[in-house]
């Protein structure tokens, strides 16, 4: 028994596939097999039953998961106490809202606590750095949205508004000074973003709580860029909406109208995801736990 067959039999279990266990370790199947072996012929047992129609740990395999979840952090603490961090990089997803909002606000600060660590950031959609946790292949993500689909942790640790974003015309004028003017811009021609952002998956929550249909939207394009939508209004192809963060964090604020898409002081949660009860490598941990203490989360 070595630590890497450990490590791959853990991945093996925590994601359920032997495919998605060797992409996530960057191995082959064949190698992620011959260490699950070679753990299953040296302690004679089977640790998982092989079938084509679903994944199954037998009561050996649990035993062996539990204590190799302990092995895996005592090496952690033992690299951590005589190598340090040095030279560490922490690998998380960020939505771009976040990316554009929080993130700058939340490396620099980890910056100044560990200077040594090396952030490598997956910018995506909110839905992509989901996937992305649930298949193992990040420990960590920040997202705009929260889904019930999967069996993951959703730590909401900051919030923001939705916000029409109109151009400064005289047409868009008249309709922003209206009382309520969010049925009128909703009849003209809308950017949207691309279907797996989390803004767009607000967006239909909204539209599901009022009973309104997405499809009577006048969608003229779909973008997954915020600059490129906020340029898109601004020169006057239609309307849209965005975050309230990337909307002031790009200096947008003169240059368009906004009117909150919900009712004032109404607001959406940004989410801490990760896996639930799940190993953690020591960095992964200490960068959660800041993010707990910086926006003082109590969990």
């Amino acid at each position: 028994m070595d630590i890497r067959q450990l490590e791959t039999f853990v991945e093996v279990v925590e994601a359920k596939n032997f495919s998605k266990a060797a992409d996530n370790l960057y191995l082959t199947q064949p190698t992620v097999s011959a260490h699950v072996n070679a753990l299953e012929k040296e302690f004679k047992v089977q640790l998982i039953k092989r079938t084509t129609k679903e994944f199954q740990i037998t009561e050996a395999g649990q035993k062996l998961y539990d204590y190799a979840i302990k092995i895996l952090s005592i090496k952690d603490k033992i690299n951590e106490s005589l190598l340090g961090s040095r030279g560490e990089v922490l690998r998380i997803g960020s939505s771009s809202a976040i990316t554009i909002g929080d993130l700058p606000f939340i490396i620099k600060n980890f910056h100044e606590k560990m200077p040594e660590v090396k952030f490598d950031i997956i910018n995506s959609d909110s839905m992509d750095i989901i996937n992305k946790v649930n298949d193992g292949v990040l420990e960590i993500g920040l997202v705009g949205t929260k889904v019930l689909d999967y069996d993951l942790q959703f730590i909401p640790f900051t919030n923001d508004e939705l916000l029409f974003i109109m151009p400064k015309t005289d047409e868009y004028k008249k309709i922003h000074s209206k009382k309520n003017p969010r049925e009128e811009i909703f009849t003209k021609p809308f950017i949207m973003r691309e279907d797996q952002s989390g803004t767009k998956k607000e967006i239909l929550k909204y539209f599901s709580s009022k009973k309104l249909n997405p499809k009577d939207l006048n969608v003229v394009a779909s973008m997954s860029d915020p600059i490129s939508i906020l340029e898109a209004v601004k020169i006057g192809l239609g309307v849209s909406i965005l975050s309230s963060k990337v909307i002031s964090a790009l200096n947008y604020d003169d240059l368009v109208l906004t009117y909150p898409l919900k009712d004032i002081g109404s607001a959406r949660d940004f989410y801490i995801v990760c896996q639930k009860e799940k190993y953690m490598s020591i960095l992964s941990r200490e960068f959660l736990d800041f993010l707990l203490d910086l926006y003082k989360i109590k969990n």
